[in-house]
């Protein structure tokens, strides 16, 4: 937990979530495309949601990674599922396939409960921990700070977290409104990579990290294009 803190900006806990799907994916192209056990249980759903399907294959398409074979190996298999139940005009079936949470999901939301325990019990109960957040770069989400806060009972410590988030943000709008003033045309001062990344680093306050869309909107689950973008900046 420590090292996250001392290594990136943006939310921690994001950040480490981010991290361990990634690495859950990988481990699963190297090792598991032929498990029978977890082939049974993605059979099941007829694969991932859409957002994890996509960040499975262009994981896969990484040339330190080479997993095509398995992605093949994994969707050959469920597309025979898929067209099995077709043949037998199960709507049932496949209408509470729709219904089953992805097994990358349910992974991520149990990486989320971990990582959210450790965070509160590190702050609940070392005062290093609780100075290394407040003078790094790392700043909670508005999703996690709220589920930290709930699992805080000191009042003083709450105060003390609530008070270091304002000033964190005021910091990161501090740094938008250098941005935006110096796109004025009379500016001659360039803009400083901190104050470009103030962008990025405002959106991840407030809506998470790319992962989120996974935890909190299922519903919505895209591709991993914009994820893909912010990672060239």
């Amino acid at each position: 937990m420590i090292g996250i803190l001392e290594r990136n900006k943006g939310c921690p806990l994001c950040r480490l979530i981010e991290e361990a799907e990634r690495k859950g994916i990988e481990s699963f192209l190297y090792e598991n495309v032929n498990d029978g056990i977890i082939r049974k249980k993605i059979r099941k759903t007829l694969g991932f949601c859409p957002y994890h399907s996509w960040l499975l294959f262009e994981t896969a398409m990484r040339p330190e990674i080479s997993g095509q074979l398995g992605v093949a190996i994994l969707y050959e298999d469920l597309i025979e599922t898929y067209v099995d139940l077709l043949e037998k005009d199960d709507e049932v079936d496949l209408d509470n396939i729709n219904k089953k949470k992805c097994l990358i999901c349910k992974t991520v939301e149990e990486t989320e409960k971990t990582y959210i325990d450790e965070f509160v019990r590190c702050y609940k109960t070392s005062e290093e921990f609780r100075k290394l957040y407040e003078s790094s770069k790392a700043v909670l989400c508005r999703r996690h700070l709220l589920k930290v806060l709930k699992r805080i009972d000191d009042e003083k410590l709450r105060a003390r977290l609530l008070r270091q988030q304002i000033l964190k943000l005021n910091n990161i709008k501090r740094r938008l409104r250098s941005f935006i003033n110096k796109h004025d045309y009379r500016n001659e001062e360039p803009i400083t990579k901190e104050e470009f990344q103030a962008l990025s680093e405002a959106i991840e306050s407030l809506e998470g990290g790319y992962n989120s869309i996974s935890l909190c909107h299922p519903e919505k689950k895209k591709g991993t294009l914009f994820k893909s973008i912010l990672r060239r900046k």
